[in-house]
């Protein structure tokens, strides 16, 4: 991992600490609205996991010089998060049955959302980061 895509880590784990950090303080006011703050550390948890990966993943990408293998990347980690959101929701269904707390699961959903926007954000930035400074962007078609 280069130092400047460390910066990008950085930034991905403050978000996961501040959603964790929302969870913690906020225990009292999470069991008045009976939301099961387990989920919710279970669901922030793994989304920070899938994030890193999937970052991880897009800046190999895009320090590559074929393009393709940046879309590759945005695809592949696009499949890896949805699959293993799927996949963790499939087992909570199946260890809680009819006992799912449904507005947790719908949180979890607001943090996939966040997390989604918050990588897509980084991305961006360093998509312009590793632009060849040549004046034109990296997806105009050279001639």
């Amino acid at each position: 991992m280069k130092n400047k895509n460390s910066v990008y880590f950085l930034e991905l784990l403050s978000l996961f600490l501040i959603l964790s950090g929302f969870v913690f303080f906020s225990d009292q006011i999470l069991h008045q609205y009976t939301l099961d703050s387990t989920v919710l550390w279970s669901g922030n948890l793994l989304l920070f996991g899938l994030s890193l990966l999937s970052l991880f993943m897009h800046a190999k990408g895009a320090s590559d010089k074929n393009p393709n293998v940046f879309f590759r990347s945005v695809y592949a980690s696009m499949l890896l998060r949805m699959m293993g959101v799927l996949c963790a929701l499939l087992i909570y269904l199946s260890i809680k049955g009819a006992a799912v707390n449904q507005p947790s699961v719908l949180i979890c959903i607001v943090f996939y959302f966040v997390y989604t926007f918050y990588e897509i954000r980084i991305v961006f930035r360093m998509l312009k980061k590793t632009d060849d400074g040549k004046g034109r962007s990296s997806d105009s078609v050279s001639r």
